[in-house]
């Protein structure tokens, strides 16, 4: 995959985001909707937004942490330019397309992709166990969808467990090596395979995780200010365990950005703790909007301005 099936797949999630921003408003009345709009106190969307940042920033210093991680220095602005253009596809399936930073990092630094693919990976993984721990705190609230939280973390443990058992992989990997025919694919397998243990490494893991759950809690934050916003007295452990259950759902669908199944999964959830319809809609697209869509914006608006001359000026060969 290059840079252009990237761009194509985030024409093919912005399109079917559309879709879904389309098939909500169709749900709800459309009078209904504009009403909740008209009454927001939008004077709340700078702070809202504020918190994603605040949560971005927490996600960038965990980029920097992985990179130091696998011994790859380059200038911050740099990097943080990379990470930046990396959140405009957050919209591609299971945010694959996030790999455009490893392309980046092979154009820029020379460091061969498969050392680096690994970074999305665990970015990921430890996002989706922070937004389990989140979650958690709403089962004494909460009954839905507690297998799927019950059945997410155990996958998630027994992937990170496997990983440390470096014999046993070992072992898998020269069983791969004498099965390929190429021994390029071998060692790209390979060099994937130690850059993941070194990343799920415990004092990594653990460090990488908790700066996830702060980063999180700032998104939950900002969901719940958006209840603020619509002028509804609901508790802060709504909005964690509504917000961080859709995010888990639309990230286990493998669909662009989770995208139809969390906001449907948002919305339900909110009509279920008393939300009328066009409240619980409006929510979730500010909520989305605010979460989603305001990265993509940021990372599409740095990737214009700096992300293509930084990439064209870049040292490396790609393939």
């Amino acid at each position: 995959m290059d840079t252009s099936q990237l761009k194509k797949r985030f024409g093919y999630g912005l399109a079917f985001g559309f879709l879904v921003i389309a098939g909500l408003s169709i749900w709800g009345d459309f009078r209904d909707l504009q009403a909740n709009l008209t009454q927001f106190h939008w004077g709340m969307l700078p702070l809202i937004l504020f918190c994603t940042l605040i949560g971005y920033s927490l996600r960038f210093l965990k980029w920097e942490i992985y990179l130091r991680t696998l011994d790859i220095r380059m200038p911050l602005r740099e990097s943080l330019t990379v990470f930046l253009s990396g959140l405009s596809m957050a919209i591609t399936p299971g945010k694959a397309g996030e790999l455009l930073k490893s392309w980046f990092l092979k154009r820029l630094e020379n460091v061969e992709f498969s050392r680096t693919a690994p970074i999305v990976v665990a970015e990921r993984v430890t996002d989706l166990v922070a937004m389990l721990l989140l979650a958690s705190w709403g089962l004494s609230r909460y009954t839905e969808g507690k297998w799927l939280l019950l059945i997410t973390g155990v996958v998630l443990l027994l992937f990170i467990i496997t990983l440390q058992f470096r014999g046993f992989c070992q072992r898998l990997l020269d069983g791969l090596r004498k099965g390929l025919k190429k021994e390029k694919w071998a060692d790209r397998i390979e060099h994937f395979y130690n850059s993941s243990f070194s990343l799920f490494r415990f004092p990594v893991f653990t460090l990488t995780s908790l700066i996830s759950f702060i980063s999180w809690a700032f998104e939950c934050l900002s969901f719940y200010l958006i209840f603020k916003g619509l002028g509804l007295q609901y508790l802060f452990i709504d909005a964690i365990y509504i917000f961080s259950f859709s995010s888990i759902a639309g990230a286990v669908s493998m669909l662009p950005g989770g995208l139809g199944v969390a906001e449907t999964s948002m919305a339900a959830l909110l009509m279920g703790i008393g939300f009328e319809t066009g409240q619980a809609l409006v929510a979730t697209l500010l909520g989305r909007f605010a979460t989603l869509w305001f990265g993509v914006i940021i990372g599409l608006l740095v990737w214009a301005l700096w992300g293509n001359r930084l990439y064209q000026k870049g040292r490396g060969e790609l393939e």
